[in-house]
């Protein structure tokens, strides 16, 4: 149902053709320095999916903090590591299509990530000749989630245990629980001004591709049938479809309605963007050939 389109490719057939790019992106120099620099930043991040509707980003934004290290083999060319703790949620209440609100879900995560990536620098700020320069970086790396929700007794619910689409029932053997811990494509840009030789600072956006439509535990079209999964769990109707909570508000859809409950075409997505802090340390510069 969202409106930014994320192709669904299987990350690990691609994987090789992912570190390859990664490796010819840090690889093109032959001389090296040794300076490291160690990062923090904090800022805001949000999610593309299911229930964040229209183009603008950032629409229902979380908070974000990371920490970090970049290794610098060249005035232009790093190696970076990155761990980042951040949220992202989404409610139906805040769409704008009235469909939409009707459906009434809302969800909400705690999201650990850990990333390694190269970085290119476009300009020099080893000789002092410039203080300022924008960069980019691409790399691979992991994260966990862990959607939840508050149901309408005010209860924190674990959405994935639950099986909100059919999950765990003989009546949908095809439909497996997702994993919570999965690959990432980490990708972006920012911009990063020298204070003196040991500080910088900066802001930069973090993009990732992930290769699932579960980071808000929404994706099939329509609505499984609710005698069976009221027979799993009583609850679990009013968890998958919560448009009867609101104020003349319609019950339960009817099995094949016509009403989608997904877009299961879809992946959904999470990004940041954040001030960052960088503190170097400068060693002696040696020289390596490759």
């Amino acid at each position: 149902m969202h409106t930014f389109i994320a192709p669904k490719l299987h990350f690990m057939k691609s994987l090789q053709f992912r570190l390859l790019s990664l490796f010819l992106l840090i690889s093109p120099f032959t001389k090296a320095q040794s300076d490291l620099e160690f990062t923090g930043a904090v800022g805001v991040a949000s999610y593309y999916g299911d229930l964040v509707q229209s183009s603008p980003f950032f629409r229902q934004p979380s908070f974000a903090l990371s920490l970090g290290a970049n290794h610098y083999f060249s005035p232009h060319w790093a190696i970076r590591g990155d761990l980042s703790f951040l949220t992202v949620k989404g409610n139906d209440s805040k769409n704008k299509r009235d469909d939409l609100k009707a459906r009434n879900l809302s969800f909400k995560s705690n999201i650990w990530d850990f990333s390694v990536a190269g970085q290119y620098d476009v300009l020099d700020l080893s000789t002092g000749e410039h203080s300022i320069t924008p960069y980019v970086f691409l790399g691979i790396g992991f994260f966990h989630f862990n959607p939840t929700t508050v149901d309408r007794y005010g209860n924190k619910v674990n959405l994935k245990l639950k099986g909100t689409e059919g999950q765990g029932t003989a009546a949908y053997p095809d439909r497996q629980p997702y994993k919570t811990t999965q690959l990432q494509l980490p990708f972006g840009f920012g911009v990063k001004y020298n204070v003196n030789e040991s500080m910088s600072l900066g802001l930069e956006f973090k993009y990732r591709y992930i290769d699932t439509d579960y980071l808000d535990d929404v994706s099939m079209a329509g609505y499984p049938d609710m005698a069976v999964l009221a027979a799993k769990d009583p609850t679990l109707p009013g968890l998958t479809y919560r448009g009867d909570e609101l104020p003349g508000g319609a019950p339960y859809p009817p099995k094949n309605g016509g009403l989608n409950r997904g877009n299961p075409d879809n992946n959904d997505a999470y990004y940041t963007f954040q001030a960052k802090f960088t503190w170097r340390f400068k060693n002696n510069r040696v020289q390596i050939n490759y």
